[in-house]
């Protein structure tokens, strides 16, 4: 099965919470991620992360360095992950939830360990790189 590609956006507040989605819609609806999506034939990866959390969170980010990159195995698919570190652009510290997105919200790596989280999202969050690009100890 080739894989399909996605990336997500690892936004941090002044405080050092990270920017979570409530997905509205499968897969893994009602589970908290990190904002992002699939690219399209001939996107830029870049253009994709920020179309999607434009979408998502009503955000205009730029986009930072790649943090982390995993794999996603379902029933039907294979994807390839990539989460870049990103910052708000409009200086504002939340948008409101949008497309897909049932609600969202910073958090911090206490009040994530309390989420439903959808699936790779511990493994990402409790990354040293992106640990360290939180600024989370």
């Amino acid at each position: 099965m080739r894989p399909k590609v996605a990336v997500a956006a690892v936004l941090r507040s002044p405080e050092n919470q990270v920017l979570l989605i409530q997905r509205g819609h499968p897969p893994e609806m009602g589970r908290w991620a990190v904002p992002g999506g699939h690219v399209e034939a001939g996107e830029r990866y870049d253009h994709a992360l920020v179309r999607e959390t434009r979408e998502e969170t009503g955000l205009a980010i730029v986009v930072g360095p790649l943090l982390f990159v995993s794999e996603l195995m379902t029933e039907n698919d294979r994807w390839l992950i990539l989460d870049f570190a990103a910052t708000a652009e409009s200086g504002e510290p939340l948008g409101q939830a949008a497309s897909d997105a049932k609600r969202l919200g910073y958090f911090s790596f206490a009040q994530c360990q309390a989420l439903d989280l959808a699936s790779g999202m511990a493994e990402l969050l409790t990354d040293s790189q992106v640990r360290g690009y939180l600024q989370w100890e």
